[in-house]
């Protein structure tokens, strides 16, 4: 029996190794991995950064939950007590709540326990109700899922596992010092980067004055090294040990003074200011604590080495501000000094607040405001649940979608489209509700109400025996937390700031407890203290195969979810690095011109991932490119049936459905599946494809309801599918949209058109008139009056408004094409054959200017001309009736009779009057040489 158990308690000394282990990489690796900004070309350039990062917490915490698991079988075994907080198990919900209240009364850090666990259920349960599932659960995509309840979960268990395994002080130091060594590196490459020696081309955006380190955006980076700052301050001091006299000291000094500047400097380059004034707010309440509970002594080290770095930064910004310039001289600074950037920003900063200047956040809290009070819902869905909306939100990561129903135009194609609000708050009321907000706000409340329960109890009391290490500790937690949460109220936390969170809040229950730990049990060495913490008890013989049974159950439960963590890391974390890496070689690929095998590495890429959304966006480009010849394809490459699958509309359409299936909230996905399905209808001639659509057109603009672009779409698409009067109400919402601005130009020249197609040339006249007056620039305006000239005779205008549409664009095809008939009509055919030549060098697959330039020949004499521009027409457009109606009245012309009855009859198939042609044809033969 004891053999057994020395055993168990050597696995669970290596179990906690291990946990160390993980949760140092996680505070290390997961703010410095990156993929690069390659692999962002075909995702997403923030994902490039963020999902490795993602996928590495994740998968970190899933290793942590499986050692958590085996660690609990190792301790319990068979010997299962259900007892609730504070005592034995009862069914009673009275006698459970008065346990619930004797647990917390016994440790005021348990309330911040309490809080995660609440929080963690208000994200489960909007998860559970909201519209989408997969959205909620997994996060949006990958790189912009800091939100998803996965990620949460993760967040969760790395907060449980140091709160409950950080036990010794050796622990706690070597995870402090994890950070001070991460924020390290983070700003040295900030530096390399202010310096123009990007050598790793990491900074986002490119050929900016902000650097942005691994995080691929300087906020991020920023609000990392916030924390880090804090952290490796606190560090500095603790170390400052010594006497003034000794070397050490001093060496110690220098090294802490170097860490710091290193960090001043590369937060300094970042150029930004919420972070700024959360790091300075975070300093005072350091430097405050430490003067009122830590002594003066304290102070004075702390004030030392703080001030140093300070003073060192300030030096090295005016010294090598000139050599920065002559090594970039291109680089886009607002003034010409590194010293005078930072002064700018940091001006700036101080005056924001006051000047109302918060670079557009307010239009963001005032469409947020609108989503948290009066919950507008998709159309198209019927899972509004109005009712609880207000309480559970719309769901994790659904910020995205939700804040399109109420963000303003602004005369954007597409209204703005954040992923957060811009604050940590609005952020969680929007997506979780009342329910959420209260339990992010108690998360917060808990954290500093235990704080300063523990302050009470541990450092205004003289004689609590605190040591002077515990007090700086409780007070460097309270001040990055602190500095944290006001930058919050106008910053965006990503993973790598809300881990470093995470790992500080479990961080401080850890510190606590140890604060509160018997001597007894701090003066044992950390080997027999662990293993007196965690030795399992065990029963004696009696009951050994009911136990025995028990424990081969609780064995294969674990194992079960062992096997389920590590099944879902690898499909939601592994997969998602190896889609982007595919991704990536597709964009490639395409470049390349290898159109079809870009195709195929898409494909692979959203098999891996298939509800990443850009990676069906790329698909729908490279099937544009595929289709209509716009890439060299060499065919050669693939079998022809692959090449047939991979640019089949079919194929398409199939993938578009599987993104609306995956994504049925993004408007995106919407849109291209009513391109596919159009697509497909016009092609099979197909109405019920049309009218589907035509649905999904609408149900996308609903999505996005002050987009004139979108509804601009649907009017258009209207016209294109011979509905030209069902076109009017949608344009009119884009006019409202876009008011008496040039942004209405086009829904008037689409309801020019619509006009136009509808015989009401006086209306078509009118609006292109107001088109024009609009926005002058414009060729479509002018190109459609013209037109409507023409139709009414009036030739002079006609010709004055076609010169000018083409004046403004020398490349408008069909604007030479209807000037050509302009010409043809004034008696002008050398002219118009002119025109229409340039319009089919310009547009080559122009069949109606091939068919009006073989008419001219025909009417010049030049009937063999005619014949080959007409058949090229036929050739183009096989359904081209008139184009067989010209080319039969030019055969009977040549005397070629057969063939003249050959098309004659194909013309009246396809719709002619035959009675109109058989006029023509006998008109001909009068006409044709004898």
């Amino acid at each position: 029996m004891d053999v057994s158990n020395n055993k168990i308690s050597s696995g669970l000394l290596g179990i906690n190794r291990g946990l160390e282990i993980l949760w140092l990489l996680t505070v290390i690796f997961v703010p410095l991995v990156f993929l690069g900004r390659s692999y962002g070309e075909w995702s997403s350039i923030l994902e490039s950064y963020e999902l490795p990062k993602i996928a590495l917490l994740r998968t970190l915490a899933g290793l942590m939950a499986s050692l958590w698991l085996i660690e609990w079988g190792l301790q319990h075994g068979g010997n299962l007590n259900f007892v609730g907080p504070g005592g034995e198990f009862s069914v009673r919900p009275g006698a459970w709540f008065s346990s619930l209240r004797q647990w917390l009364r016994g440790e005021p850090t348990r309330w911040l326990v309490l809080a995660v666990v609440i929080y963690l259920a208000s994200t489960l349960l909007s998860t559970a109700l909201s519209a989408s599932f997969s959205v909620s659960m997994w996060g949006d995509f990958p790189g912009q899922n800091s939100y998803g309840a996965y990620t949460v979960i993760s967040y969760v268990i790395i907060f449980g596992v140091i709160a409950t395994h950080l036990k010794t002080r050796a622990q706690l130091s070597r995870i402090l010092s994890a950070f001070a060594a991460m924020g390290v590196l983070v700003a040295a490459y900030a530096i390399f980067q202010h310096y123009g020696h990007d050598f790793l081309d990491l900074r986002e955006p490119p050929n900016t004055g902000r650097a942005s380190s691994t995080l691929g955006n300087s906020t991020f980076a920023a609000s990392v090294l916030l924390i880090t700052i804090l952290v490796s301050l606190f560090v500095a001091t603790v170390n400052l040990k010594g006497r003034l006299k000794e070397p050490a000291f001093w060496w110690r000094l220098g090294l802490w003074t170097s860490i710091l500047t290193i960090q001043f400097l590369g937060i300094a380059f970042t150029l930004t200011r919420g972070p700024w004034v959360g790091l300075a707010f975070g300093l005072l309440v350091m430097l405050g604590l430490t003067a009122a509970f830590a002594g003066w002594r304290f102070l004075a080290k702390t004030g030392l080495v703080l001030g140093l770095a300070l003073a060192l930064t300030l030096v090295v910004l005016l010294v090598t501000s000139g050599t920065r310039r002559e090594a970039n001289p291109d680089a886009p600074t607002p003034t010409d000094t590194a010293a005078g950037v930072v002064a700018e920003r940091l001006t700036s900063a101080i005056q924001s607040p006051v000047g109302g200047g918060i670079g557009g956040r307010t239009e963001i809290w005032e469409g947020s405001w609108r989503l948290i009070t009066e919950r507008p819902w998709f159309d198209f869905d019927n899972l509004s649940l109005s009712a609880l909306r207000p309480l559970v939100g719309y769901g994790p990561d659904f910020f995205r979608y939700t804040y399109l129903l109420e963000s303003p135009s602004g005369f954007r194609r597409i209204p703005s489209e954040p992923t957060h609000a811009h604050n940590y708050f609005i952020h969680q009321a929007v997506e979780l509700g009342l329910f959420g907000f209260l339990a992010s706000v108690g998360v917060f409340v808990a954290f500093f109400g235990a704080s300063f329960s523990v302050g009470r109890s541990q450092l205004i009391r003289v004689r609590s025996g605190l040591s002077d290490e515990n007090k700086l500790i409780l007070i460097m937690l309270l001040a990055a937390v602190a500095g944290k949460l006001l930058e919050q109220m106008v910053g965006v936390a990503r993973v790598s700031d809300l881990t470093l969170l995470w790992v500080l809040l479990g961080t401080f229950i850890a510190a606590s407890m140890s604060m509160r730990e018997r001597p007894t049990s701090e003066n044992l060495p950390p080997a027999r203290r662990q293993l007196a913490q965690s030795a399992p008890s065990r029963p004696g013989h009696q009951g050994k195969d009911v136990l025995g049974n028990l424990d081969l159950l609780i064995g294969l439960l674990i194992a079960g979810l062992v096997v389920g963590i590590g099944v879902v890391t690898w499909t939601k974390n592994v997969n998602y690095v190896r889609a982007a890496v595919n991704a990536d070689q597709a964009a490639e690929q395409f470049r390349d011109g290898q159109v079809l095998r870009s195709i195929s590495s898409i494909d692979r890429a959203i098999d891996l991932a298939p509800d990443v959304s850009n990676y069906y966006e790329n698909r729908a480009t490279v099937y544009v490119a595929c289709r209509q010849g716009q890439q060299r394809i060499d065919l050669r490459s693939s079998t022809q049936s692959t090449s047939q699958a991979t640019c089949d509309p079919e194929e398409r359409h199939k993938r578009n459905r599987q993104w609306v299936e995956r994504r049925s909230f993004s408007f995106r996905a919407r849109l291209s599946l009513a391109d596919s399905t159009l697509e497909l209808g016009l092609l099979n001639q197909d109405a019920s494809q049309i009218d589907e659509s035509i649905n999904l057109y609408r149900e996308a603009a609903e999505m996005v309801p002050n987009s004139w672009a979108l509804w601009d779409r649907l009017g258009e698409v209207y016209i294109q599918v011979g509905q030209p009067r069902s076109a009017l109400s949608p344009l009119e919402k884009s006019r409202e949209i876009t008011g008496d601005t040039e942004f209405s130009y086009e829904a008037l020249v689409l309801e020019a058109r619509v006009y136009q197609n509808l015989g009401q040339t006086m209306d078509a006249i009118e609006k292109s008139s107001l088109a024009i007056q609009r926005f002058p620039e414009g060729p479509e305006a002018p190109y459609i009056r013209g037109t409507t000239y023409y139709g009414l005779g009036q030739f002079a205008k006609a010709l004055e408004d076609l010169d000018q549409a083409i004046l403004i664009n020398p490349i408008y095809g069909l604007a030479y094409n209807n000037r050509g008939l302009v010409y043809a009509r004034i008696g002008r055919p050398d002219l118009a054959v002119a025109d229409f030549t340039q319009s089919v060098n310009l547009e080559p697959g122009l069949a109606i200017a091939y068919n009006n330039r073989g008419f001219t020949y025909r009417d010049l004499g030049d009937l063999e001309l005619a014949i080959e521009d007409l058949t090229r027409a036929i050739d183009l457009d096989p359904g081209f009736a008139l184009a067989y109606y010209n080319r039969a009245l030019a055969y009977v012309r040549l005397g070629e009779s057969v063939k003249a009855q050959e098309d004659a009859a194909r013309a009246v198939e396809l719709g002619f009057d035959p009675i109109a042609l058989e006029a023509a044809m006998a008109e001909s033969r009068r006409r044709a040489p004898h």
